[in-house]
């Protein structure tokens, strides 16, 4: 028989369906490190490609130009050593102000 392939076609099976953990979060920059791809958040170093684009406007250029320190943002990402951000969105600054009004 030809019982000795099947473990071989569980571990292509279990390779196909294997994939990153993701995550979502939000927070404030604390620094932009262009030349490196890299942003801090909260005290946390993200990954963020220039392939990026902000998702209220994908036209405007990579994301990671448009970023400085003090925004506030939410992204999704994969996990990983150091997490990758796949998607984000800049916060428009009144959105916070009128968020903290009674």
């Amino acid at each position: 028989m030809k019982l000795r392939y099947l473990p071989l076609a569980g571990l292509l099976c279990a390779v196909g369906t294997a994939s990153a953990a993701s995550f979502e979060a939000a927070g404030v920059i604390q620094r932009v490190d262009v030349e490196h791809n890299l942003i801090e958040v909260d005290d946390q170093l993200y990954e963020l490609s220039n392939q990026v684009t902000e998702s209220s406007n994908p036209g405007a250029g990579p994301a990671l130009f448009q970023l400085r320190a003090g925004m506030s943002l939410s992204f999704s990402g994969d996990t990983g050593v150091r997490p990758v951000i796949k998607s984000l969105y800049i916060h428009d600054p009144r959105e916070y102000i009128d968020s903290q009004r009674p």
